[in-house]
């Protein structure tokens, strides 16, 4: 849910805040788990005329996991808690190509901040006790650098109804270091391996809001393509104005 207030013709602030329930499974590593997220924030945009703007967010995000662990004769259940900080600012320049439809590029920068606490995986059989395993705190920082090509349209339908289509591409770019150290605690020896993250990724979007009246209805997909990494998101959100 959030709220909005126009400052000005040109200046809108924003608050937001939710609450997310997620499960994964990654059974090739014989892990899976489920989590509980609380996250609010503040965002705005400033946009003094019809070609150019600004818009940012800063976001804090509070995390409850359980991560379950499996061996062939035993599990563990583990509860992890984790909290970050997002803050993104990203320039944009409209270019109508049509009447109905918009060229944007757009430049924009990102921070993370991540915290997730220790914790520990302790089997229940007896005999699995050499097997515990002790994780250290975690903490990292990543500043990130965006640009994208967006086009977006904006159509009525004979019934009334607003039909707003959008296509994107670009890539991201991780300025800052693309490690971090992941230590765990076995059988009174510590073991460590840098995991790194891609240093560029390609990004692709498709998507489309459907708005009449008070409703928005929207559906997205979205890409990001590197050397170590490929993901996909596919998501809809049901919007009501009051």
């Amino acid at each position: 849910m959030g709220t909005s207030h126009r400052v000005s013709n040109s200046v809108e602030l924003d608050a937001h805040f939710g609450y997310e329930n997620n499960s994964w499974d990654a059974s090739d590593i014989l892990l899976d788990g489920e989590s509980d997220t609380i996250y609010a924030g503040v965002h705005e945009i400033y946009q003094p005329n019809d070609f150019w703007g600004v818009r940012g967010f800063v976001t804090g995000i509070w995390g409850d996991n359980e991560v379950k662990s499996r061996l062939l004769n035993d599990a563990s259940k583990d509860d992890v808690d984790s909290f970050s900080v997002m803050a993104d600012v990203t320039t944009y320049f409209n270019f109508p190509v049509t009447e109905h439809s918009t060229l944007r590029p757009e430049l924009g920068v990102a921070y993370i901040h991540t915290k997730t606490d220790a914790w520990d995986t302790q089997w229940s059989r007896e005999d699995n006790q050499y097997l515990n395993r002790s994780f250290k705190k975690q903490t990292y920082d990543d500043v990130f650098m965006r640009a994208k090509l967006r086009w977006f349209g904006e159509f009525e339908t004979d019934q009334g109804a607003i039909v707003k289509p959008n296509v994107s591409v670009g890539a991201r770019v991780l300025l800052t270091d693309n490690s971090f150290d992941s230590s765990m605690l076995l059988n009174g020896q510590y073991y460590s391996t840098d995991i790194k993250d891609d240093r560029a990724l390609g990004l692709v979007g498709i998507g489309f809001t459907v708005g009449k009246n008070l409703w928005r209805f929207s559906l997205e997909g979205q890409g990001a393509y590197g050397a170590n990494t490929t993901s996909h998101m596919i998501w809809g959100t049901a919007t009501y104005d009051f």
